[in-house]
């Protein structure tokens, strides 16, 4: 691990917890990058026609009534208040902390311009807030202390598709949620249970169950890895996008026990309908002005959210309220508060839990609003919804609601982005704009908007046709004015980036997902120490952005060296599907030794002058491209490898092979784990750790901060079922180690784990397909990807036992298995993936 933020934040970034984030994005870059191209891929359908549904495949989990989500922890069972707000101010904390909310809502996304210092200053904040010890002191000598530590904190971590460029993995920059969630939960989960309280997550931008999924293994893979309870993390998912809105059993089902609720999201909300449909003119929207809750197809998504989560036994949270009360001027804050009270009123009337807000002074306004509703009860998860049931046209019905658009919306849009953009670009995300408190998504909504009426050629309310020249005389007019009344903060150098931006993300014929990856160059252009930080930004969105650079998942190894040859194949290599998965294996493995044997020395001379070796403990194998004997008649193995070499543990290496057809396709991704261990005789291999002799130490480190690395072992695990997994059958299925499968005379600890898995599901296909049709994708269909974890060897002529069992998960058919030995120990787990179940 490496990058700005390790270096100007030693506190955050300690060893232990360097290790955990680092490992946390080695565990889940795949699964993040495959949810970011499944973004993409779901984007072009929907310019191709397809409509949002229900799932039919998870029609069982929204059919079934007994399902519930866990009870929610003491300290959120009541939110009827909860205050927003960054946590890069210390006084802005404190204040947070001290308005009596029930909640407040750490936002390290929308409210925070993700600077390398706004970023880790949030998390040293989030720090001294759990441990009570935070304090501010003004410029006039006021202080500011905690007086009520009665408040839960939630976190709100950035999106699955930021990046952050000032931490680097292997060369790679970081997930920005795996490192917000990973700082956060590393230094004070314990201190939050110890204190009564728990690592509670508010999760962003998700856009359907599968990324709560994805969530729901990080979480499980943080708890086991500084062993608290599973269940100890509970989240609540924003619902702000529209594909969310038709999944939400399917998220709450997902996230398992760790579920709390769901909560509204509106303007980002808005903004998924107006990108997601960007091309139909149908779906052109009116005035922002005009998109309220009363609108049918937003009464629809709220009424199905507190269904959802009332049904389920869990919190239904209303949307934010921005307004701030103007402690100057006693008629705007009374309008401002009248607004918030009819807002909040409303929202308790219908049946929400509670609300957020982003001002301390409209916490007691809240509480006043949800008092007669609530009376002596903490919620109204109880309460009971009638009425017809919510149907996928309504939830859609975006594109019927009329209404108009004026030069004042188009003004307004101008206005907000641009003022707004100008604030972010200097650092901060939180602006007071127009007596509200505006965060990205208002800008979102605004920016779309103008890109949508400049594309369709909308027509102003005064007859008016919506031009680029148009925009630009406006902007030109807003700029003007916002100089003008800027008494501090307003530079020419400044306006023009965020001029620039503007015209990137709102003008230009290509309409960008998210402006916060549009603007993450510039913002580190701006802010970073460096100029490599910036070129860093760069790189991290386009390897955040599927369809931009290569294409490529982001690779573990960051080592330059590497071996490349050509293997002739022959048709026992295939099946009629593709190539083999023990001969991926075998090839995987040739290209490990090759490497070894080009770069430092050769396993063989390894065993014989070091008495140390290494054996294979993990793989990994992701088919790229179906292939058969008729169309490859060759095979490029290209191999990578990164070798770690830690004080306390085994010296361990990651292998990456890639096995590339004489024809250009890539046929499959191999990613392999060996792990030394020292050989007691030419027939037998030690339990006891192997370390790299240090006489080849420096032949096989890449660079010297390989030797305190803590690797993170891959694929333990692999049998783990997620939530919304629905079991077909199990089956059993003995096997004997016989001579051919050991690597030394007694021992096997080799790819027959391929054979072994492949034959006992197999078996479990013909023994039980009649009784399960479902099994059939075993045998029909191309395997996706198999993940192998291998926990110890097996001895010549032992016997050993694989338990098979078969899911339906989403669409596909995972077979999962698990390895024991004679005895039931359990020696291995693997899983195995076909798609199109």
């Amino acid at each position: 691990m490496e990058g700005d933020a390790l270096a100007q934040f030693p506190d955050l970034f300690c060893a232990g917890a360097a290790d955990f984030v680092a490992a946390l994005n080695r565990e889940f870059a795949q699964p993040r990058q495959r949810i970011l191209v499944a973004r993409k891929e779901n984007a072009h359908r929907r310019r191709r026609g397809s409509r949002f549904e229900f799932l039919s495949n998870t029609e069982n989990i929204r059919n079934d009534p007994d399902w519930r989500v866990a009870p929610p922890p003491d300290d959120l069972l009541d939110r009827r208040v909860e205050i927003a707000g960054p946590a890069n101010s210390r006084k802005l904390v404190i204040n947070a902390l001290n308005a009596h909310a029930q909640v407040w809502i750490a936002d390290l996304e929308d409210a925070l311009s993700p600077t390398c210092r706004n970023v880790m200053v949030s998390q040293r904040n989030l720090r001294h807030a759990v441990s009570g010890e935070i304090s501010y002191e003004d410029a006039t000598g006021k202080q500011y202390r905690l007086r009520d530590r009665s408040t839960a904190i939630v976190v709100r971590p950035r999106g699955w598709h930021l990046p952050e460029a000032h931490v680097l993995v292997d060369g790679q920059a970081a997930s920005a949620s795996l490192v917000d969630f990973g700082l956060y939960f590393f230094h004070c989960a314990r201190k939050q249970i110890e204190r009564g309280s728990g690592p509670y997550f508010y999760l962003p931008k998700l856009e359907n169950h599968l990324e709560a999924r994805l969530w729901n293994d990080v979480f499980e893979f943080a708890q086991d890895w500084i062993g608290i309870a599973r269940g100890s993390i509970r989240a609540t998912v924003i619902v702000e996008h529209i594909g969310a809105a038709y999944e939400m059993d399917e998220i709450l089902h997902a996230l398992g026990p760790h579920a709390a609720g769901l909560t509204a999201g509106r303007w980002d909300y808005l903004f998924s309908i107006a990108r997601e449909f960007r091309h139909r003119p149908d779906f052109v929207l009116p005035d922002r002005s005009e998109l309220t809750m009363g609108l049918p197809f937003m009464q629809a998504y709220t009424e199905l959210l507190l269904r959802t989560c009332h049904r389920r036994g869990t919190h239904a949270l209303g949307g934010v309220a921005t307004q701030i009360p103007d402690r100057h001027d006693p008629a705007a804050r009374a309008r401002a508060i009248e607004a918030v009270r009819r807002d909040k009123e409303r929202e308790a009337a219908e049946g929400f839990d509670g609300t957020w807000v982003v001002h301390p002074d409209l916490v007691e306004v809240c509480h006043a609003a949800f008092a007669p509703v609530l009376a002596a009860r903490a919620h109204q998860i109880g309460r009971v919804h009638d009425g017809a049931a919510i149907t996928a046209a309504q939830l859609g019905a975006a594109n019927q609601i009329g209404g108009h658009i004026t030069e004042h919306g188009l003004r307004s849009n101008i206005a907000v982005s641009i003022r707004y953009l100008d604030a972010w670009l200097r650092g901060n995300g939180s602006v007071r704009l127009f007596g509200l408190m505006e965060g990205v998504a208002t800008v979102e909504i605004a920016r779309a908007q103008i890109w949508q009426w400049l594309h369709h050629g909308a027509r102003l309310h005064d007859g008016r046709r919506v031009t680029l020249e148009l925009v630009r005389a406006l902007l030109r007019e807003e700029i003007g004015k916002y100089s003008a009344e800027s008494s501090e903060g307003f530079s020419e150098q400044g306006i023009e980036q965020a001029q620039a931006l503007f015209d990137e993300v709102a003008l230009q014929e290509d309409f960008p997902d998210f402006l916060t990856i549009s603007g993450y160059a510039r913002l580190n252009q701006t802010h970073s120490a460096s100029h490599d930080a910036a070129t860093t930004a760069t790189a991290a969105i386009a390897a955040a952005t599927p369809g931009t650079g290569t294409g490529q998942p982001a690779r573990h190894i960051k080592a330059e060296r590497e071996t490349r040859f050509t293997l002739t194949c022959s048709s026992g290599m295939f099946t009629h599907l593709q190539l083999k998965p023990r001969v991926a294996f075998s090839f995987g493995f040739m290209g490990w030794s090759a490497w070894l044997a080009e770069h430092a020395v050769s396993h063989a001379a390894l065993i014989r002058d070091h008495a140390t070796g290494f054996v294979p403990i993990g793989l990994e194998i992701e088919y790229l491209h179906p292939a058969t004997f008729y169309d490859c008649q060759a095979l490029s193995v290209t191999t990578r490898v990164r070798t770690w070499n830690p004080k306390r543990f085994h010296s361990l290496q990651d292998v990456d092979v890639l096995l590339i057809a004489d024809h250009g396709a890539p046929l499959a991704s191999l990613h392999l784990q060996e792990v030394c261990v020292r050989i007691e005789s030419p027939d037998t291999l030690a339990a006891a750790p192997g370390r790299v002799p240090a006489e080849l130490a420096q032949t096989l480190l890449d660079c010297p901060d390989d030797i305190d690395s803590r690797p993170v072992l891959l694929n333990r695990g692999a049998a783990r079922v997620p939530a919304d997994a629905q079991a077909i059958a199990e089956s059993r299925h003995e096997f004997t180690v016989y001579r051919h499968a050991c690597e030394v005379a007694d021992q096997w600890y080799s790819e027959h784990v391929c054979d072994y898995v492949g034959d006992s599901r197999e078996a479990m296909v013909i023994e039980l397909l009649q009784a399960h049709p479902a099994l059939v994708a075993g045998l029909s269909k191309r395997i996706e990807r198999i993940s192998i974890g291998l926990r110890r060897p097996y001895m010549l002529f032992d016997r050993g036992q694989v338990v098979t069992r078969a899911y339906r998960v989403g669409t596909e058919a995972h077979f999962v298995h698990q390895l024991l030995s004679a005895s039931g120990e359990l020696a291995g787990d693997a899983l195995e993936v076909f798609a199109q179940a």
